[in-house]
């Protein structure tokens, strides 16, 4: 199965006002929600097998757009499921009467919604028993992006500009989302910057374009043309393997590689810390292609007047210092890690600055202009002894390196993993205020102490079971494996091997095990 055939096909709609180009509508997501809950976006979401039986009208322009640029198609289930999803948000019909029919007003509109959003109608029936089709002419396409791979769950999602009509107004559902308004680009990314809004990354990077094309031009017209040219080259260029601008957070930036990395995840992120002083955080991949993308990304914010200040290391394993000789060499920039690190790359990689415990690297201006935006750095051993995690002082947001995955577990590998360290690391960033939590592996994660709490629920679990796997006789290894590990995938099996082993090290240590000739017991 390809890349393309694992992705999830979604709509996005950029909604507008009528000639006010500036301002674009953003509905907020329940916190609650796992994907991405608390966040605004556009609306829009994921194309149904029912999309398919959408009826449409309006020609083949919109349609015909994306093949002109030579790009894949957009198909006309991307048109049906941008316009069934701004029904069910926002409550805009995009359709025209056909064969007499004519669109419904505005109580006819609410009851076949709030039908549609209960699952008692389809769109697509309503529309066809109404006499109406989805109208084509007013769903511009803009672009498509593709969720990148440091994510377990991927959208390939056509972007969509609808303007509204002089008489419609749109209000939002509380079933997914908790409201909706308009704001102009800047205005949302003041916001954004301030910390007073979450975005979704797509939304980050499309504001930024509109509010740049608006900052540029004057006139709808000219502002519109801009907007969709910057929109269309920019996804273009990701469609050829340039890495997105993904932005969870002001100030950071997830740069992710491929690597030869612990599966299921394949890559590491590595990680852009800063505005006008910027540091690198973790480049990871030793591949010439990922390393060339990595360097494009460095040209890039070195384009805007931006100067990079030094390397960071969260600590010494092959995905996560595999381009540092390039990067260093290239730009002239210095190595900083702990101590630890420094010790187990000493030969391969020189590291000039030793990192201490509590210290603050300064970051001068924070995204929203503040003074003494600062990186403190927190030691925080057990996956490996150096390793090092930071926390930026504006937003709060966390850099944890391999402390955390947002993908899977981390492997605590004896003997330079020790558990009960490696868990008073997990206990000490818990007790930092919750904010956004970037991991090496997976995607960010708005809550930082909800994963912290879930990583150390899991590994409490995990004990337990390891002590119910133990018996009152010696007991080899491999047979507490099956018994403690029973539910663990087979293709990972060494590495939970390794786990074990630090778990059981952490029962002998505190008495509550035994260990003889590699076999253990529990303690009576």
């Amino acid at each position: 199965m390809s890349d393309r055939d694992r992705l999830r096909p979604a709509a996005g709609i950029l909604l507008r006002r009528a000639r006010s180009p500036e301002g674009v509508y953003l509905v907020e997501r329940r916190p609650e929600l796992a994907f991405f809950g608390g966040y605004h976006a556009f609306p829009g979401g994921v194309v149904e097998s029912e999309d398919e039986r959408v009826p449409i009208a309006g020609g083949p322009s919109p349609l015909a757009a994306a093949a002109a640029r030579g790009e894949p198609a957009i198909e006309p289930r991307w048109i049906a499921a941008a316009a069934r999803e701004l029904f069910e948000e926002t409550g805009i019909l995009v359709a025209r009467g056909v064969r007499g029919g004519r669109v419904p007003d505005a109580g006819e509109r609410a009851a076949a919604r709030d039908r549609i959003v209960s699952g008692a109608l389809g769109f697509g029936d309503f529309l066809a028993g109404a006499g109406l089709a989805v109208d084509a002419e007013r769903i511009a396409p803009l672009c498509r992006m593709i969720t990148p791979p440091f994510s377990p769950a991927r959208y390939d999602t056509a972007f969509f500009v609808v303007d509204l009509l002089s008489a419609e107004e749109p209000s939002v559902l509380e079933a997914e989302l908790t409201r909706g308004a308009f704001v102009s680009a800047r205005d949302a990314l003041a916001s954004w910057r301030a910390g007073d809004l979450l975005l979704v990354p797509p939304a980050v990077i499309l504001l930024r374009l509109l509010a740049e094309a608006r900052a540029a031009e004057t006139s709808h017209d000219d502002v519109t043309r801009r907007f969709l040219d910057s929109a269309r080259r920019l996804s273009d260029q990701y469609a050829r393997g340039k890495i997105h601008q993904v932005y969870f957070s002001p100030g950071i930036q997830i740069v992710s590689l491929l690597t030869s990395t612990h599966p299921p995840a394949n890559h590491t992120n590595a990680y852009f810390i800063g505005e006008e002083t910027v540091f690198i955080v973790d480049p990871g991949t030793d591949g010439p292609e990922e390393q060339e993308k990595l360097f494009e990304a460095i040209e890039d914010v070195t384009a805007q007047g931006r100067r990079f200040a030094a390397i960071l290391l969260t600590h010494h394993h092959p995905d996560h210092v595999g381009a540092v000789p390039a990067v260093a060499a290239r730009l002239g920039l210095a190595v900083w890690a702990h101590r630890e690190t420094a010790r187990a790359l000493d030969g391969r990689i020189a590291v000039a600055r030793a990192l201490e415990d509590e210290e603050a690297i300064p970051l001068g201006a924070s995204p929203d202009g503040r003074a003494d935006w600062a990186l403190a750095v927190f030691h925080t051993p057990g996956h490996a002894p150096g390793h090092l995690a930071f926390r930026e002082s504006r937003y709060g947001a966390l850099v944890v390196g391999d402390l955390v995955s947002t993908v899977s577990t981390i492997v605590i590998s004896p003997p330079e993993g020790h558990m009960a360290t490696y868990l008073a690391s997990l206990r000490r960033l818990r007790a930092l205020p919750g904010a956004t939590l970037y991991p090496a592996h997976g995607p960010a994660k708005r809550d930082s102490r909800a994963v912290l709490d879930a990583y150390l629920e899991h590994r409490a679990r995990r004990e337990e079971k390891v002590l119910a796997a133990l018996g009152d006789d010696f007991r080899p290894l491999d047979e507490v494996l099956a018994r403690a590990y029973d539910d663990a995938a087979p293709a990972p099996r060494a590495l939970a091997r390794r786990s074990l082993l630090a778990g059981l090290e952490k029962l002998v240590e505190e008495g509550r095990a035994e260990e003889r000739g590699g076999s253990y017991r529990k303690m009576l």
